[in-house]
């Protein structure tokens, strides 16, 4: 079963209206937050991750990158 996937841009609204949740305020906030988070400006993380795994987090780019076949049909 083939399916062909394209990326849409959309606005925060749209996606959260297309899975059911324009009308939660918090969520599109958040989601508004996270994009211009990662957009603008570094992510704002802690050092948790490297003190207990002595690595640091991968980037988002970087996980995509290294699962990219999961992302794929």
């Amino acid at each position: 079963m083939d399916k062909n996937i394209v990326y849409e841009q959309v606005s925060v609204q749209e996606m959260a209206d297309i899975i059911g949740l324009g009308e939660f305020d918090h969520f599109k906030n958040h989601v508004a937050n996270v994009i211009s988070d990662n957009l603008f400006a570094d992510p704002n993380m802690n050092d948790v991750i490297q003190i207990i795994t002595g690595k640091s987090p991968m980037t988002l780019t970087e996980f995509i990158d290294k699962n990219r076949a999961g992302f794929t049909a």
